[in-house]
């Protein structure tokens, strides 16, 4: 396993530490994204680390482990540029234009991956890339229901700005990915293939979080 892909799964790890730990229980803290308020923009940094409970928290834990070793395998530490963009431009699109309450969870940066994943393999044009376009639909098709206002509590808004960074990304980098084929020891050469599971992404009311968390 390369330094690329020890250091995006100790993020995994991260937030599985912080929702033991109860790190969101600290005064001071900015759980989420909250959009509409002046600092509520800093909530992008820390958003994906965050979540409800443990269902959850694994919920997108499983696909992140598979999506994101999908990704290092096809881009190598370019992945590391895609998973960025997704992360910054899905967090803008949640503080500008999704309501004003807490937008916590990392499915987030499953949406945004599945995304990438899916128009890199359109947008490179290639037999193997459609090949993997064909496996992500198969294995992640039903999530498309999560990018649109089905349930209050979850934040769609979050799918749907991360996914559309994901397709931007894609886009962006669609001439300069790995191929996937052959195996390679190297930092710079990786590749691999597929697998499945799930997602979600709630979010928590601005009253909510002042009960849960007050005193």
């Amino acid at each position: 396993m390369t330094k690329s892909v020890r250091l995006y799964y100790f993020f995994l790890l991260l937030m599985i530490l912080i929702r033991v730990a109860g790190i969101e229980r600290i005064r001071g803290m900015i759980p989420g994204i909250l959009p509409g308020y002046p600092m509520g923009w800093m909530g992008i940094l820390t958003a994906p680390f965050f979540h409800a409970d443990y269902a959850h928290l694994f919920s997108n834990i499983i696909p992140l482990i598979v999506l994101g070793w999908i990704g290092f395998q096809i881009s190598g530490r370019q992945f590391w540029f895609v998973l960025g963009g997704i992360w910054f431009l899905g967090g803008l699109g949640v503080y500008f234009l999704a309501r004003p309450v807490w937008h916590i969870g990392a499915s987030s940066w499953v949406y945004g991956l599945i995304a990438y994943l899916f128009f890199l393999g359109i947008f490179s044009r290639n037999q193997r890339s459609f090949l993997l376009s064909l496996a992500i639909a198969i294995l992640y098709g039903g999530s498309v229901i999560g990018l649109f206002p089905t349930e209050g509590r979850i934040s769609w808004e979050s799918h749907l700005y991360s996914a559309l960074a994901g397709i931007a990304m894609a886009w962006y980098f669609r001439k300069s990915h790995l191929p996937v084929s052959a195996h390679s020891d190297s930092e710079d050469e990786e590749f691999y293939s597929e697998e499945s599971p799930e997602t979600e992404s709630p979010i928590l009311y601005h009253e909510d979080w002042d009960e849960q968390h007050r005193g």
